[in-house]
Order: structure tokens, then sequence, then C-alpha cells
């Protein structure tokens, strides 16, 4: 069977909603962080293991939805502007105002969410990590955000790190922003590459990558959509990282497929099949395109994904989606 797996964040559980809602905002009762955070772990990891997919994760419900949280992690920042009541549009996000050099003393939240999901069930061993232009997303002035990218390294590779140390056997480095700066041809392959290496550095765990144009309101941050502008910095990451999860959903990403073949020998592919951004799919349809890239990638490289985290949809759409996933895949 060709292997399925998940990129992280889940719907919120409904019977969780409410407490975490307020978690979120910062007033839930210190005494029901922990079983709050728990039980939806719980709830995240027991449906997708009954949609029947060979990797699960735990579901990120710590993390508050896109990369909000982010910001409240770091010192040597305040806060600027708020967020919208309602995250519909990338305008809607927070924005803090950089005072001095950036820090996380406490982490950025992955360690602990991971240590609270594996006690929750052992087997699990994916965690993802936002990468380092993610953790500088909502930093302002842009220029001084920039002058702090080897201090935002530092913050992912530490916390990469004590995640191997803890036993996660499958890290993933999610970098949008790389991906999307890379399809607008303002941020060179070299530099891109560098950016993975460092973050990665010293990390002694299975190195995943996954790009994606992003998913907020169900838009991509850009509407030019192709994987070719990605190849010069792909290509590059031989003997860096392990996995590469490509977004393949978009129609013009679809089209460029034929690249997946340049991909280096030495990594896997996972290809981000099902559309997050869209109603779900048919069993046939994903078949269809399981049936496709096998002309391009061998069947022991290739792996079936969504295109991203499924934390901006219903559960029943995750489910829905995740269970035709699988089934097309137990086909092969």
């Amino acid at each position: 069977m060709i292997r399925t797996t998940v990129v992280g964040s889940w719907p919120l559980p409904e019977m969780y909603r409410d407490r975490l809602q307020q978690y979120y905002r910062g007033v839930l009762p210190a005494m029901l962080i922990k079983p709050t955070l728990t039980g939806a772990a719980e709830v995240a990891i027991r449906e997708q293991k009954a949609a029947g997919v060979t990797q699960f994760m735990g579901g990120e419900l710590f993390a508050e939805v896109f990369i909000q949280h982010l910001p409240r992690q770091l010192t040597g920042v305040r806060l600027l502007k708020p967020q919208a009541a309602e995250l519909k549009v990338y305008t809607d996000v927070a924005e803090y105002e950089i005072v001095e050099d950036i820090n996380a003393p406490h982490g950025l939240g992955y360690v602990d969410g991971f240590r609270r999901e594996v006690q929750v069930d052992p087997a699990l061993e994916k965690v993802s990590v936002p990468g380092p232009l993610e953790v500088l997303s909502h930093l302002r002035p842009l220029e001084k955000a920039q002058a702090q990218l080897p201090r935002a390294i530092e913050i992912v590779n530490r916390e990469m790190k004590a995640l191997a140390a803890l036993g996660a056997r499958e890290i993933q480095l999610d970098i949008p922003f790389i991906a999307v700066r890379s399809v607008l041809g303002d941020l060179p392959p070299a530099q891109a590459v560098a950016m993975v290496a460092q973050s990665f550095a010293g990390v002694s765990a299975i190195k995943t990558i996954h790009c994606c144009l992003g998913d907020l309101g169900s838009q991509s941050v850009l509407t030019v959509h192709n994987l070719q502008a990605l190849m010069p910095f792909v290509q590059q990451l031989g003997g860096i990282v392990d996995k590469v999860h490509l977004e393949c959903s978009h129609p013009g990403q679809w089209a460029d497929r034929a690249c997946l073949r340049d991909i280096s020998k030495d990594m896997e592919v996972v290809a981000g099949l099902v559309d997050v951004k869209s109603p779900v799919e048919t069993t046939d349809a994903i078949t269809d395109h399981i049936e496709e890239l096998l002309r391009l990638v061998e069947p022991e490289r290739l792996w079936i994904a969504p295109s991203c985290g499924f934390g901006r949809r219903t559960t029943e759409i995750a489910i829905g989606k995740l269970s035709r996933m699988v089934e097309a895949a137990k086909r092969f």
C-alpha cells in the first residue's frame, strides 16, 4: 500500500471547543489546561487513526489557528496591532514591534505539545515545527525582523533538538514562506537551502520539509501556483533532508507534476494531493492522481497527504478527506 500521512493541525474537537477558545484567549483556569489539551489530542489522534492513515500526528491543538501563537512565545517584542476577531484574510493577523533581540526562553510550544501527545499514544512519531520565516512573520518593521533571522533560526533549531531528545522520530519543518518567496522569485535557492540546513543542524531525526502557499480563509498567499519555481531549491536539499512534502493540489502545481522526477533519489516525496481548501474529493479522483504520480515517483519513495493541515476545516471535512485518501492509497 502507498503510505499516507498528515501535515499537523486538526479541527477543534467539539467537546473541547469552548475550553480551547478560552485557552487561546488566556482565560482558561490553570487546572483545566493540561486535561483540555490532552483530551483534545486524544480526540485528534483517535479520529486520524480511525481514518486509517499510516502516520498520524497530535493535532497541534495547543496552537491557535494559523500561527498567531508564535509571537506570544517570544521576548523582545510588544503588540502593535491585535488580530481581528475572526481571521479571514492575511491582513487580519496581529503585528508586533521588535524592541530588542528576540528569544523564546520557554520554547515555541511544540516540545510541550509532543510531550503531552506522546503520552496519549506512544506510537506518535512525527511532529512539526514552523520555520524561521514563520517565527518572524508577525514582526515589524520588516527590516528589523530580517536582521533577527539568525536568532529565529536558533530558536527553531533548539525546538527541534529538544523534540528529537524527547524521542520524536520525524520532525517536519513547515516553510510556507520559503515556498511563497521562491515562487515570487525573491529568495535565492542557496539562501533557502541554508535556512533549512541551519534549522536542522545537529537534529537526530528523520528530517522533513513541508512547502505550501498558505491557507487562511481557504486562500493561498499567492494567486500564482506552481511547483517548477521550487525545484532549484528542492534539488539542492539532497543530504540535508530526508522527505519533501509539496503541495500539489492547485491546478498550476498539478500541471507541473513532472518536475517531481527531478527530486533527488535519496529523498522521499510526500505529495499533498488532497486539497484542504475544497469540498471532499471522490476516492476515484484521488486514485487517478496517485496512479499518475506513480509514473513519476517510485512507490517506495511516495507518500500521499493533504496539502496542508486541517485545523481550519470542520471535523466532517477532515475525516471525509482523510478516509477517502486512505481508501485510494489502499488500491495500490
